[in-house]
């Protein structure tokens, strides 16, 4: 077990290494682009065709989601810098969780049958909270909630939050806080029921 935390512990470090190292590449790129739109450098000295070589594939996609939102394609640079350093975020943020589930599960596991039953709670109240999470970025984002996954974290959530709303209704119609409330009462009911564990 030690052999695959310390695998894990090497993960971590790599991809915070590679998440810091492509967020400053794309910085690069981003200040590069922006200097050579604005004609700060000249779109056709050597820099400026560099730029238009390297940069400019590397922007296409963010370049053509925008145009397709109707937005200029001006700010796809910063987009895709945004992009990068979310995405390093999210995948260091859950390399770390599964690290720390594999410690928790090695420690739970010589504690015997009451240590396996802390981490099953354990992690359904995580899991829950996570669905929460998923199903609030998900409405900001305005992701179709009918699509396979996304009906499975409406069916994991709908449960807590449908009697929530009932009570607390949104704030001015538009501000639904039954998620947020439903996140905290998780992370109460999990202490509780682990305390009586």
């Amino acid at each position: 077990m030690s052999a695959l935390l310390t695998t894990l512990d090497l993960t971590v470090v790599a991809a915070r290494l590679a998440a810091l190292s492509l967020a400053v590449v794309a910085l690069a790129a981003a200040v590069l682009d922006q200097a050579v739109r604005t004609r700060r450098i000249n779109p056709f000295s050597r820099l400026g065709r560099i730029s238009r070589q390297v940069v400019d594939p590397m922007l296409a996609p963010f370049e053509k989601r925008l145009l397709l939102r109707g937005r200029s394609a001006d700010a796809a640079a910063w987009w895709m810098l945004a992009a990068i350093v979310v995405g390093g975020l999210l995948v260091i943020a859950t390399l770390d969780f599964i690290r720390d589930e594999v410690a928790r599960t090695a420690i739970a596991a010589n504690a015997g049958p009451r240590g396996i039953l802390v981490v099953v709670v354990s992690w359904t109240f995580s899991l829950l909270q996570i669905a929460l999470l998923v199903r609030v970025f998900s409405s900001w984002f305005r992701l179709n909630p009918f699509s396979k996954g996304l009906r499975l974290v409406y069916g994991m959530t709908e449960w807590m939050l449908r009697p929530l709303r009932q009570l607390i209704p949104p704030i001015g119609g538009l501000i639904d806080l039954s998620p947020l409330i439903a996140y905290f009462a998780l992370g109460l009911l999990e202490g509780i029921v682990l305390r009586a564990i």
